[in-house]
């Protein structure tokens, strides 16, 4: 092999490997901006299921039937496994 096509070769090789270092960069970069936001949802839904929970104490202690605070959370558009876990 003469040297001339070595040095073809290698930049090849170079430029491959700067290539797939790039791609695993950004790889990297996209997963940690999906963990920081799965992280942000999982507080604000934490969050949002004690104000829930509060309002379903309250709505108790003012006698509420269980029937009527369900219907309070399914008119808000609640998933019914979510009502379930405010209800216990």
């Amino acid at each position: 092999m003469k040297i001339g096509s070595r040095i073809i070769v290698t930049n090849v090789f170079l430029s491959v490997l700067i290539g797939v270092l790039v791609i695993v960069l950004i790889l990297i970069i996209l997963l940690i901006i999906l963990i920081k936001r799965s992280s942000r949802h999982r507080k604000e839904k934490s969050l949002l299921m004690i104000k829930a929970k509060n309002l379903v104490q309250e709505a108790r202690e003012r006698r509420m039937s269980e029937a009527q605070i369900r219907e309070m959370f399914r008119d808000k558009n609640w998933r019914e496994k979510d009502i379930d876990k405010l209800m216990k």
